[in-house]
């Protein structure tokens, strides 16, 4: 009773011919890129891979900031996509456009240890997109 592992990789374009430049401009546009998208790049390792918690900290992320389209917060905002997109099987390009406009929305990030010294991106350790509705309030 020995079973077989065999590996099925499924690399053909199903939408767009291999190489075709709009599948990356579409994937970089709707932040698709989680586990090797089109640009083969996904999420950055981690420099803290389990820091304490007293080491980290919960903020709330600014909206116009995180839209600004400044090149460190393309790169923020590639990467808190990334966490949504590997981490839930049901994303949508709607969220991105949730996250930017719509008003009861609000994103949270845990960030891990960063020296004041550095100029790199802080790791994200954890994302949360919370709605106020109801009775729940600011």
């Amino acid at each position: 009773n020995c079973r077989v592992f065999r590996e099925v990789i499924m690399d053909a374009p199903v939408r767009y011919s291999a190489g075709d430049p709009i599948e990356g401009w579409l994937y970089d546009l709707l932040c698709l890129e989680a586990g090797g998208g089109a640009r083969g790049e996904g999420a950055p390792a981690l420099r803290h891979a389990t820091p304490l918690p007293a080491e980290c900290s919960l903020y709330g992320v600014n909206r116009d900031t995180l839209f600004s389209r400044h090149p460190a917060a393309e790169a923020f905002l590639h990467r808190v996509m990334a966490l949504f997109v590997s981490s839930h099987y049901k994303n949508s390009p709607n969220d991105l456009m949730i996250l930017s406009d719509a008003p009861a929305h609000r994103l949270f990030v845990l960030l891990g240890p960063t020296s004041p010294e550095s100029t790199a991106l802080p790791d994200i350790l954890c994302a949360i997109q919370v709605c106020y509705e109801g009775v729940i309030s600011q």
